[in-house]
């Protein structure tokens, strides 16, 4: 009798439950997906803007074991604050360090400067096509915040 009354039970509680565990209504009152620009999506559609900025992160690596770049990170959406060059501050700063570059190698040469105040940029040219993978990882990461801020949280 005991097992007939447990299998009894057994069977109204699965009845019970399969009825019960679908719903076709979701309640989707609390849910919200952004549906906005990444700041990639952002770089991107303002090519006239930023393409040199773009070009940095497309070169610059997350790390030295990921082969993922700087840009498709900030192709997924996350809090990062990124503090975009146009083209024309990109040119200007890489011609800028590399006139530095240049200059010190001229003084060390001359005799000016010891080699132990020798200050290498980094940037040895002021094309954007000559700049290499770390210094573009370096200029990129100096651009990021890997947190959200609102434009009204900055003075």
């Amino acid at each position: 009798m005991k097992k007939l009354t447990f299998s009894r039970l057994l069977l109204i509680a699965a009845a019970i439950l399969s009825f019960s565990s679908c719903k076709e209504d979701i309640d989707q009152s609390n849910r919200y997906t952004f549906t906005g620009e990444t700041v990639a999506d952002y770089l991107q559609n303002r090519e006239d803007q930023f393409s040199s900025f773009t070009e940095i992160l497309k070169k610059a690596n997350l790390g030295t074991t990921s082969a993922s770049n700087i840009l498709a990170l900030l192709a997924t959406y996350g809090t990062y604050t990124c503090f975009a060059p146009t083209n024309e501050a990109v040119e200007r700063y890489l011609i800028e360090q590399d006139s530095i570059y240049w200059e010190n190698v001229r003084a060390l040469e001359a005799g000016e400067i010891l080699q132990k105040d020798f200050f290498d940029t980094g940037i040895h040219s002021p094309l954007l096509s000559e700049l290499s993978d770390s210094m573009a990882s370096e200029i990129a990461k100096n651009h990021l915040l890997n947190r959200g801020h609102m434009t009204i949280d900055l003075n």
